[in-house]
């Protein structure tokens, strides 16, 4: 990736968007202002992660930042989501937002109000730097790449009668209903329920899919 022509595209992208924009002329110059601000900053990041010794890139919930960091951008570098880390790596936990993630683990070193407020981009980074410090201390990079890769596996039912409850305590036809889940992450935890109970879908492997859980 070229730093020349990822400016140029991103200009290109500024143009169309102010010249579709249907806007009073005082709102438009003022977007167009906050879009140019993020243009340059996407520019000036892809430089940084083009000459840095990088392996991959952490957010919690990575998919969300993966819509706006393309691999253009990172280089196609691989992401570590600390969401679906955390997961798997602390299953005794009963909420997994970064946030409450904090209040529930209280990670050694972290200062209070350098978290906060949350939601905004720098105290976010702060608190999901101290999971994956704490998540490398659990597992290797190999696999919290390797979690990150697959979708999140949830711990309890997501919706209907049985919402809340854990997926061990609920039966076989329960279960089996979420495999056509349109939630991807629910589908996958399905999945992975009735491998270990040697009920996987047909086509399933269910000797991995049963390491999962």
């Amino acid at each position: 990736m070229h730093l020349a022509e990822c400016l140029a595209s991103l200009v290109s992208l500024i143009s169309r968007l102010i010249q579709s924009a249907k806007r009073t002329r005082m709102s438009m110059l003022c977007w167009g202002e906050a879009v140019v601000l993020g243009a340059l900053e996407a520019v000036r990041a892809a430089s940084v992660l083009q000459h840095r010794p990088i392996q991959a890139l952490a957010a919690h919930r990575a998919s969300f930042e993966q819509r706006y960091c393309t691999p253009r951008l990172t280089g196609g570098r691989q992401w570590i989501c600390t969401w679906k880390c955390a997961l798997r790596l602390w299953r005794e936990l009963q909420r997994f937002s970064n946030q409450m993630l904090r209040y529930e683990r209280m990670p050694e070193g972290l200062v209070h109000e350098i978290g906060l407020p949350a939601h905004r981009a720098m105290p976010d980074a702060y608190v999901t730097a101290h999971h994956l410090r704490d998540m490398f201390n659990e597992a290797s990079l190999d696999q919290l790449l390797l979690w990150s890769a697959e979708p999140g596996l949830l711990l309890r039912i997501p919706s209907g009668p049985e919402r809340g409850k854990s997926w061990d305590q609920v039966d076989l036809p329960v279960v089996q209903r979420f495999l056509s889940d349109r939630d991807r992450d629910v589908r996958f935890t399905a999945e992975s329920v009735l491998a270990r109970r040697g009920n996987a879908p047909p086509g399933e492997d269910i000797a991995t899919q049963g390491s999962l859980l």
